[in-house]
Parts: C-alpha cells; sequence; structure tokens
C-alpha cells in the first residue's frame, strides 16, 4: 500500500529491503563460490561486502525519494539503515586487516578478523534490528503484537547466535545459514499487516 500522499508505506520498504536482501545473499553466494576458488578469503570477504555497500546504496536511492518524512526519521528504520552501513565497514576492515598482513595467520578462517569481524557484527544488528522493534514505543499501533512478538523472538535468537559464535568461531559456517534465514523475518510480519 502507498501512503496517501503516493509514497511507499512500511509495508512496501518491508518488501523492498526484503527483496534487497534476498538479491544479496544470492549475490553472496555466486560471489562466493566464483572468488572462492580464485582469491583468498579476505578478498572473497572485501569482494562481498563491496557488493553489499553497492546493494544498499542502490535500494537507499530508490526507496529515498519515495519515502515519507515520518518513516524516514523513524528510529528503527535509521537504525537498520546506520547499522548496516557500519556492519559493512566493519566487514571491508576485517578484510582489509588481513589483506595488509596487520592481522595475518594461517589458516585465514581461524585469524581473529576473519572469525569476529564479518557474521559476529551482523548477527548483533540483528539482535539490536528486532529488539528495536519489538520494545521500541510500545504504545504505538504502527506494530501489533504478533508483530512485535516475531521480531522479539528474532532479536532473542539473533543474541544467541552472536553469542555462540563469539565463543565457537568455528561454527560461522552454520552461522552464514542463520543469518540469510533470519534476514528474511521481516517479511514473516507482512502477514500480520493484511497485505
Amino acid at each position: 500500500m502507498s501512503t496517501t500522499t503516493g509514497g511507499l508505506d512500511t509495508a512496501e520498504l518491508t518488501k523492498v529491503s526484503t527483496g534487497g536482501a534476498v538479491v544479496g545473499w544470492v549475490g553472496t553466494v555466486v560471489l562466493g563460490a566464483g572468488l572462492g576458488s580464485l582469491v583468498s578469503l579476505d578478498i572473497v570477504v572485501l569482494g562481498i561486502s563491496l557488493f553489499w555497500l553497492a546493494l544498499t546504496a542502490g535500494v537507499v536511492a530508490y526507496v529515498a525519494p519515495a519515502t515519507p518524512a515520518s518513516l524516514g526519521r523513524n528510529v528503527v528504520w535509521r537504525y537498520w539503515f546506520v547499522a548496516s552501513v557500519v556492519g559493512i565497514l566493519v566487514n571491508i576492515a576485517a578484510a582489509l586487516l588481513v589483506t595488509t598482513d596487520i592481522a595475518g595467520g594461517d589458516p585465514l578462517e581461524e585469524t581473529a578478523p576473519m572469525e569476529f569481524g564479518v557474521i559476529l557484527p551482523w548477527l548483533v544488528i540483528y539482535a539490536g534490528g528486532y529488539l528495536l522493534p519489538a520494545a521500541y514505543n510500545r504504545t504505538s499501533g504502527a506494530l501489533n503484537s504478533a508483530e512485535r512478538s516475531i521480531y522479539g523472538a528474532a532479536g532473542v535468537v539473533s543474541l544467541a547466535l552472536a553469542v555462540v559464535l563469539a565463543t565457537v568461531p568455528t561454527a560461522y559456517p552454520v552461522m552464514v545459514l542463520a543469518l540469510a534465514g533470519l534476514s528474511l523475518v521481516p517479511l514473516l510480519t507482512l502477514r500480520y499487516r493484511g497485505t
């Protein structure tokens, strides 16, 4: 649904951002598979991070002109934008720390930047991103109780997975799959919006 002023509403923004996440994960798999046999893990992470940065910029460029000012000022949407950019920059920094031999080691997967600077930041970002709408402005009718419950559960799962990954860094392959699944949670909430 569009707003009465012709801009995008929350449901449409959710669909676009989740669509961007799907494109991002497909691109991640393609880039990971394509680059993985040609270059080292740090270069793969750098390439995937730059891809996500371009994708994020593209999604923002697409939705910004059609986003009502009230949604643009929304704390949750602002969190996701800022946290996503920070997460991408952390991933780029992690890759560069290894690429420039500031923090190297063998195997690359077991270096601190690769263990703690690639997937872990995103689990923390997702935890905050899902717990925020679950808890923020509970008196507002912008989200119903079912939506808040879904976001709250996804936030708790994200936080629990972050704790597991922080203590067992070798669990990152499973966490990549979990992160991909968590990125689709907003689609579940659309069912309760009647769209």
